[in-house]
């Protein structure tokens, strides 16, 4: 905006120099034939040349001018153009990511439930419920620092959430989470699978945040890593691609396009991600996406229901 200001200036100076000059040699041959008392140019010899030798400097000066001008336009216009068609390749790139996405979207398909964002509406819950579930139970009550627990219990959740409960091994769930909290893997794996069996069997219900599927047959706290790592990586170099544009106006417009694709709960799933990139399978999380994607702006805009951020007081009610 400062730079089409700045070169409005200067065209509009350079317009008003021509036209002065234009005015001179218009009203010089009037002035110069009158002898006005206090200066008299009526002796000076041939009065064309009179005029001839003060004019020339003007005309000379306003054929720059209109040279320049012409060379100025043409530059503005080729600037102008140079940028649009950036703008036209990085909107087809982007849309064209966009399109992979919501491919990817809709192949993120769960059994009894279906794929696109009615997926995403249940992962979410699942997440709630094993946070919940692990909140409840105090499992990891041997770590004192609250703060820390309260960490600890997230990453446990999201391990679980990402890899689930398995009957043969536990070893991605173990090496996801610190020394601390490894005694309690096998615990919370071993009960978990006797829920996830009893639900498929019929003898209990489901537990907290997933009582609305209730009836559906659904194998609980199986794992969604298949569904969640490709998309996540996709949705990150989206997001890296849109903020390496250097006017932030147009970092703000095409992540405002981007991010309105998004429902709630992807969003709540996203953002609980991102806190995540110190597991390996995140490692793709960018410096730059993370700090947009944690920072309070993200948070007011597209956010604002604290029971979607899972950092947040009010997400789970113990």
């Amino acid at each position: 905006m400062k730079r089409i200001e700045r070169e409005n200036k200067i065209f509009i100076g350079a317009t008003m120099m021509i036209l002065l000059g234009f005015v001179l040699i218009l009203t010089l041959p009037y002035i110069l034939t009158r002898n006005h008392g206090w200066f008299d140019f009526t002796e000076t010899g041939q009065i064309g040349d009179t005029i001839g030798g003060i004019t020339a400097p003007f005309i000379a000066v306003c054929s720059a001018y209109i040279t320049f001008l012409a060379f100025w336009v043409q530059y503005t216009y080729n600037k102008k153009q140079k940028k649009d068609l950036f703008q036209e390749r990085f909107e087809n790139n982007l849309f064209s990511y966009l399109d992979m996405l919501i491919r990817q979207e809709e192949n993120c398909s769960i059994e009894g439930i279906g794929g696109g964002k009615q997926a995403f509406h249940y992962m979410f819950y699942e997440y709630k419920a094993l946070y919940y579930i692990i909140r409840k139970g105090n499992y990891l009550h041997d770590i004192q620092d609250t703060e820390k627990r309260n960490n600890e219990e997230y990453m446990l959740a999201f391990s679980i959430f990402l890899n689930g409960v398995s009957e043969s091994s536990t070893y991605r769930l173990g090496s996801e989470v610190v020394e601390a909290v490894k005694p309690h893997v096998l615990k919370l794996n071993h009960e978990l699978l006797h829920m996830q069996q009893q639900i498929i069997n019929g003898e209990i219900s489901y537990p907290k945040y997933l009582k609305d599927y209730q009836g559906k047959k659904l194998r609980i706290f199986d794992g969604h890593r298949l569904r969640l790592i490709s998309y996540f990586r996709m949705s990150c170099m989206i997001m890296q691609y849109i903020l390496k544009l250097e006017n932030e106006e147009d970092q703000k417009f095409y992540l405002n396009v981007f991010l309105s694709h998004f429902s709630e709960h992807q969003l709540g799933l996203l953002y609980l991600m991102v806190y995540s990139d110190e597991f390996e399978s995140f490692a793709f999380v960018s410096k730059n996406v993370k700090a947009f994607l944690t920072s309070e702006k993200f948070k007011k805009t597209y956010l604002s229901a604290n029971t979607m951020r899972f950092d947040d007081d009010n997400f789970i009610c113990l």
